[in-house]
C-alpha cells in the first residue's frame, strides 16, 4: 500500500472511530395510516389548495410512510397496516371526501377508543399535514383512528408567507371553522378520550378556538391532554390573556413541549419585535402555574433548526409514555426543576431519537483500487441520488460522478457514471469517462463499506502521456476486468447536524 492509500485508509478509519458504534441493520417498512380529516381548504382536482373555503369539508385519507423501524401495535387497532405489494406509490393517496353525516358515522365507529386531533403549523400543505399526523399516530399507537385538521397554510417558507399564514390563523372565519370541527368531534366521536395536539403556528389557532369554546360553555370532559409543541404564541399574551381563560375549563390538561435550540422560534421572536415565544425553552422558558412544561433542550442536540419537536429525539417517546402508557412525569424520562418557585421538567431522553440513514445528506469516501485511489466528497440531494467530486491518486483535481442508489436501505446496490480529468504535470493530461456498479453496506451511524467495479473509457489524451506509464495503463484498462474493482470506506453525515 503506497503512502496515499495509507492516508486514505487512516482518514476513513478515524471517521469510523469518531462515528457511532451502532451496526444495527434496518429494513424498509411502509405503514399505511388512515386518517379522518376536516379542513376549510378549497378542494380542486382532487387536491387541497392554500385557499380558504367558506365551509368545512370532511373525509378520510391514507398516507403511506417510508420508515426503517417498526412500532408494536395493539390487537384492536385497525387504522394502519403494512403496504401491499401492489401498492407502488408512497405518500398521500387519493382522498375520500365525505358528507357530514357519513363523517359523523365514521367518527362514532373509528374513535371508540382513545385518539388525537392534530393541528399543523406554518408553511404546511395538506399533504405535509397528513404526513405529520400519520407519523405521530404511528409512533403513539393510540387505539383510535387519528384526526387531522388542516387550515389553509400557504406551504411556502418566506417572510411574506409567514405573514400571510399568521393573518390566516387570526381570521375570525379560520378560528370559527376549527372551533366547529372540535365541537363536532367531541360530540360525535366514540367514548374514548380525544387529545388535542397543536404544532408551531397551529398552537395559536388551537388556543384561540379553545378559548372561544370555553367562553361558550363547551364541555371538555372528553378531552384528554391539550399538547402544544413548539408553540409560536406570544409568551406574555398566553400567560396573561389566554391561559386565565383556559385554566378553569381545562384544568391541568395543558402540556407544553419547548426547546431553547428552536431557531424557527428565534426568527419568530425577532419578527415580533423580540417578544418571546411560548415554545422557547432553556433560559427563555415561560413557566405558568398549573401548566405542565417539558423542556426538550437537552435532548434537542444535532437537530438542525430544532423546530420539529414532534419528530425528534425523546419528545415523541415522552408523549407515548404519557398518552399510551398513562405514566405521570415522575415515572418518565424527565428531571424535575424549579425556577422562581415554579416547577417544570427537563427531558433527558435522547436514546429514543429516530434517525435513519435517509437523514444523511453529505458523505466523505476513501476509495482504493489497483490503478485508482481517490478521496470523494459527496452530496445527497435525495437518498437515492449522490453527486460526487473526487481527487484521483496522483492527479489533480478531478472527478465528477453521479450515483443512483437502487435501494436506500442499509444494503444498497447502485449504478454510477462520471467524468475524469487527469493531470500528471509536464503536459501529461487526459480526459476519460467511467461507469460501473457497486454494492454498499451502511450502518445507521452512517459508516459504510462498499465494493465497486468500474470501467474507464478514454475520451482524449495529450501526446505527452508516456507509453507504459501509470496514466497510460489506467486509460488502457490494463488487467481488465480485475483492475476495475475498488474497495471503499464511507462516512455519511446529516449536514444540518454539522451546523450546530
Amino acid at each position: 500500500m503506497d503512502t496515499f492509500s495509507k492516508r486514505i485508509f487512516l482518514f476513513c478509519l478515524s471517521l469510523a472511530l469518531a462515528g457511532s458504534a451502532s451496526s444495527q441493520t434496518t429494513r424498509d417498512y411502509y405503514p399505511v395510516v388512515s386518517i379522518l380529516y376536516g379542513t376549510d381548504r378549497t378542494l380542486k382536482n382532487d387536491g387541497f389548495l392554500a385557499k380558504s373555503s367558506p365551509d368545512l369539508s370532511f373525509g378520510q385519507a391514507q398516507f403511506i410512510l417510508h420508515l426503517h423501524y417498526v412500532r408494536k401495535s395493539d390487537s384492536d387497532q385497525n387504522w394502519w397496516r403494512f403496504k401491499n405489494s401492489d401498492e407502488k406509490k408512497k405518500g398521500l393517496q387519493p382522498v375520500n371526501p365525505m358528507g357530514k353525516k357519513d363523517f359523523n358515522q365514521a367518527l362514532r365507529q373509528d374513535t371508540q377508543n382513545e385518539t388525537f386531533l392534530y393541528v399543523h403549523g406554518f408553511s404546511t400543505t395538506f399533504e405535509e399535514g397528513a404526513k405529520e399526523a400519520a407519523q405521530i399516530a404511528y409512533d403513539l399507537q393510540l387505539p383510535g383512528k387519528p384526526l387531522l385538521y388542516s387550515w389553509p397554510s400557504h406551504g411556502n417558507i418566506s417572510i411574506g408567507d409567514y405573514k400571510v399564514d399568521q393573518d390566516t390563523v387570526n381570521h375570525v372565519e379560520t378560528i370559527n371553522h376549527l372551533k366547529l370541527f372540535i365541537r363536532q368531534v367531541l360530540k360525535e366521536s366514540g367514548r374514548g378520550q380525544v387529545h388535542l395536539v397543536g404544532f408551531s403556528m397551529g398552537t395559536y389557532l388551537l388556543t384561540r378556538a379553545l378559548i372561544e369554546l370555553a367562553d361558550e360553555g363547551q364541555s371538555f370532559s372528553k378531552v384528554g391532554a391539550v399538547i402544544l409543541i413548539s408553540a409560536d404564541i406570544d409568551a406574555e399574551d398566553f400567560k396573561n390573556l389566554y391561559y386565565p381563560k383556559l385554566k378553569t375549563a381545562l384544568g391541568g390538561k395543558l402540556v407544553l413541549y419547548v426547546s431553547g435550540k428552536d431557531k424557527a422560534l428565534e426568527f419568530s421572536a425577532a419578527f415580533h419585535h423580540s417578544r418571546r415565544r411560548l415554545g422557547q425553552g432553556d433560559g427563555k422558558v415561560t413557566l405558568i402555574d398549573g401548566l405542565t412544561t417539558i423542556d426538550a433542550t437537552q435532548s434537542s442536540q444535532d437537530c438542525g433548526i430544532c423546530h420539529g419537536l414532534s419528530q425528534i429525539n425523546g419528545v415523541i417517546n415522552d408523549m407515548y409514555l404519557s398518552l399510551h402508557q398513562s405514566l405521570p412525569p415522575n415515572k418518565r424520562l424527565v428531571d424535575d426543576y424549579g425556577k422562581n418557585s415554579e416547577k417544570y421538567y427537563v427531558l433527558f431522553d435522547d436514546a429514543h431519537s429516530i434517525e435513519t440513514i435517509e437523514d444523511h445528506n453529505f458523505a466523505i469516501e476513501g476509495q482504493m483500487g489497483t490503478y485508482l485511489n481517490n478521496l470523494k466528497f459527496i452530496w445527497l440531494p435525495d437518498p437515492a441520488l449522490e453527486m460526487e467530486a473526487g481527487i484521483n491518486h496522483g492527479f489533480l483535481p478531478t472527478q465528477l460522478e453521479l450515483r443512483w442508489n437502487i435501494t436506500t436501505s442499509n444494503l444498497r446496490p447502485y449504478l454510477n457514471a462520471g467524468f475524469d480529468y487527469y493531470d500528471q504535470g509536464s503536459d501529461s493530461t487526459a480526459w476519460a469517462a467511467h461507469g460501473g456498479l457497486g454494492l454498499e453496506l451502511v450502518s445507521d451511524s452512517g459508516l459504510g463499506l462498499g465494493l465497486e467495479w468500474d470501467g474507464v473509457a478514454e475520451i482524449a489524451r495529450s501526446p505527452a502521456v508516456i507509453s507504459g506509464s501509470y496514466l497510460d495503463r489506467l486509460l488502457d484498462n490494463d488487467d481488465f476486468p480485475w483492475s476495475g474493482f475498488r474497495l471503499h470506506l464511507i462516512k455519511y453525515f446529516d449536514f444540518n447536524k454539522l451546523l450546530n
